[in-house]
């Protein structure tokens, strides 16, 4: 099984938990910069920043990984 961050369910989520990119990033020690470039698909944040992050949103890891498809998987393989 391949799954995938899928950065528009993590903004989303930051957005549920009605915080700024500023204040979640003040509440995990990181910059508001940070925080868009992992939403904006720029960087990837750790695993430890990812759940970080996750606690301060409420959410659980399972939100946002979404499972890829049989050719995009193959893609991928390939790079």
């Amino acid at each position: 099984m391949t799954e995938m961050l899928n950065t528009t369910l993590l903004r989303a989520k930051r957005k549920s938990a009605k915080l700024t990119t500023a204040e979640a990033a003040q509440a995990i020690g990181k910059t508001s910069t940070a925080i868009w470039r992992y939403e904006n698909d720029v960087t990837l944040p750790s695993i430890d920043t990812l759940l970080a992050m996750l606690k301060v949103y409420g959410a659980e890891i399972k939100d946002v990984f979404v499972r890829l498809p049989e050719k995009e998987r193959d893609d991928i393989a390939l790079v």
